[in-house]
């Protein structure tokens, strides 16, 4: 009896160290079946958080960052954060992974993916366009519309072949509704080749290193950028020729052609345009870029550059990333 005790024991121990292993989790598991390896800890809510080790690669292709790992640079109280998380925790999902919000006050990126990116940017050229003509030439001289520049924009019924208009008015057309033929004439009443040839000079003066400007409109691909570039950009024009950003704000304007007299208005494209906090901006697409946009919003009493590449809801993207600022 003694020894069929110590058995039944044993037999006993034995069985509970089989039950234990089987009814004890591992640290690491795989997840879905894949090879893949994932690390889960419960966490006192009773939810749980899976953080891959698997190094994802980052896609060439544009509109595809809805799980995306993106890196957020917080600023909380003039600090500087840095955290990893996604798109859909920290501003929802976006409809581009091109993107950067920058603090124009200090300089600080609040949130960026791509932003190094070139890209075709299409019309925002025009800002520079704008740029270029505002410092070298007389807001009151006269252009006319050439035939020339009229067949190189592919034309429009908002400004026409042969029309004259004062180098203001050309640029608020380039701005407003992004006529592509005032570009053309703001250079050829300059000298088209030494107009592009200061885009370029003036890029390069502004440590815009990833830019070339191929010519004034946007409807060449090879006019390329990157957000942060354009970040400079749009700094520069805000500090030093606000007038591009009065104009590009403004929900209407009224255009004058000078030999009838006649006077046209027209809607600002922007939809933020006429917006309080909105301080100026550009849109910009061809087949090659899809939808881009860069703005300057105002919040908190900072104001903020926040650009899109390639957006399928650019300016849903924007506004999105605006909420973001802050949180």
């Amino acid at each position: 009896m003694k020894y069929q005790a110590l058995i039944l024991i044993f037999v006993i121990l034995i069985s509970l160290s089989v039950f234990h292993q089987t009814n004890v989790f591992s640290e690491s598991q795989v997840v879905g079946g894949s090879d893949k390896t994932a690390s889960i800890s419960v966490l006192n809510s009773g939810e749980k958080t899976v953080s891959s080790d698997t190094d994802e690669k980052q896609s060439d292709t544009v509109n595809q960052t809805n799980n995306s790992s993106l890196s957020l640079s917080a600023v909380i109280e003039g600090h500087s954060v840095l955290k990893e998380e996604t798109v859909e925790n920290i501003c929802l999902p976006l409809q581009t992974n091109i993107f950067l919000v920058k603090n124009l006050e200090d300089g600080k990126v609040v949130l960026e993916n791509r932003s190094a990116s070139r890209w075709p940017i299409a019309s925002i050229t025009k800002l520079m366009t704008a740029l270029i003509a505002l410092e070298n030439m007389n807001l009151s001289s006269i252009i006319e519309i050439s035939p020339s520049a009229f067949e190189k924009s592919a034309g429009s019924d908002f400004l026409s072949s042969g029309g004259k208009y004062s180098v203001e008015n050309l640029i608020k057309a380039s701005l407003i509704f992004s006529s592509n033929e005032a570009a053309y004439a703001l250079t050829e009443g300059f000298g088209y080749e030494g107009f592009v040839s200061k885009m370029n000079q003036k890029a390069k003066e502004l440590g815009m290193s990833q830019s070339f400007f191929e010519e004034p409109t946007g409807l060449s691909y090879l006019n390329q950028s990157n957000l942060s570039d354009l970040s400079l950009l749009m700094g520069y024009i805000y500090r030093n020729k606000p007038l591009i950003f009065d104009i590009s704000r403004r929900s209407r304007i009224s255009i004058r052609e000078e030999s009838s007299g006649k006077v046209k208005s027209f809607n600002n494209i922007n939809l933020f345009a006429g917006q309080s906090d909105f301080f100026g901006g550009k849109t910009g697409f061809i087949d090659a870029s899809g939808g881009n946009l860069v703005t300057l919003f105002e919040k908190g009493g900072k104001m903020f550059f926040i650009g899109v590449f390639s957006s399928g809801d650019r300016f849903g993207d924007v506004e999105k990333l605006l909420e973001c600022i802050g949180q």
